[in-house]
């Protein structure tokens, strides 16, 4: 990632990814045809933890949200945290939780990890 894009801080979220739907019939008792009704479909996210001088930059590449933590452990539920409020917030709002990372900063922050041998993972199902 580029030094403006290096994870420090809060919680960051970019907008921009529609959201996932599927359709599931749903029961109407003045018709005899089921209206299908969309709802939003499962969805796997990656969790990705790295360590960055004395914090942990953690990062779903899904939806470039990122967060930080003093251990890989911690960085990862605020990452989850963050994560579920950004989607909460999509079903609540209709605004988009984010977009993915470009492959080319989400290789960055990978090489990253490499060099310094951290890297710790969680995937997330919503």
């Amino acid at each position: 990632m580029s030094t403006d894009h290096k994870l420090r801080g809060a919680a960051v979220a970019s907008m921009g990814v529609p959201e996932r739907m599927s359709t599931v019939p749903a029961k109407d008792s003045q018709t005899t045809e089921s209206p299908r009704v969309a709802t939003p479909v499962s969805q796997r996210y990656t969790l990705l933890a790295v360590q960055q001088g004395g914090q942990w930059a953690s990062l779903c590449p899904e939806l470039d949200i990122a967060s930080c933590g003093d251990t890989a452990h911690e960085a990862l539920d605020m990452l989850e945290r963050a994560v579920s409020e950004a989607l909460q917030f999509q079903h609540d709002s209709g605004v988009a939780a984010g977009q993915p990372v470009p492959p080319a900063d989400l290789e960055t922050f990978l090489a990253e990890a490499r060099a310094a041998g951290t890297l710790s993972t969680r995937t997330l199902t919503l």
